[in-house]
């Protein structure tokens, strides 16, 4: 099964919408908490990507520990983002 397709990320809140990256609509009339996790969806579903073929394929060398720790990290702010930060 192929993935469904959306607007190409990042996503971007103006305070009014949420835009793709290709100035595609996303949706609007949401609270700015619902717009930064719309907004952050094309970024959660490549970390989830990215750590699930990890954990399938495990961090047998160095330079995949590597990426599972980036990715850790970009998790992180991830959700920091979606907590109202930056």
């Amino acid at each position: 099964m192929s993935p469904l397709q959306h607007s190409p990320g990042p996503w971007t809140f103006d305070g009014e919408s949420v835009w793709g990256a290709d100035n595609c609509y996303v949706c609007s009339k949401v609270t700015p908490g619902n717009a930064r996790l719309i907004a952050a969806a094309p970024d959660m579903l490549r970390m989830l990507r990215v750590l699930s073929e990890k954990s399938e394929s495990g961090a047998d060398t160095k330079d995949e520990w590597y990426v599972w720790r980036d990715a850790m990290h970009e998790s992180k702010a991830l959700i920091a983002r979606l907590d109202g930060g930056e």
